[in-house]
């Protein structure tokens, strides 16, 4: 069984940030010169300080459990 993929997206909808606001402020220029994998680790450390860590943390955690749970259905 593969684990489901958590996407930069999803986790964004699920903390109910709209991909805008994401949008809008990875299109800034120091975000649009990193590649894929720093940019998309950017947009996570974005969502951790707009949300706060822990809240970010358990979003994630209960995110990936649903996702496992849909999975197993």
């Amino acid at each position: 069984m593969t684990e489901p993929v958590l996407t930069v997206e999803l986790i964004c909808d699920h903390l109910g940030i709209s991909r805008f606001s994401l949008k809008n402020h990875m299109g800034k220029s120091r975000f649009r010169k990193l590649p894929g994998a720093d940019r998309e680790r950017a947009a996570i450390r974005w969502m951790t300080v707009k949300v706060g860590r822990e809240q970010f943390i358990a979003a994630v955690r209960g995110l990936a459990e649903q996702m496992r749970q849909a999975e197993r259905v």
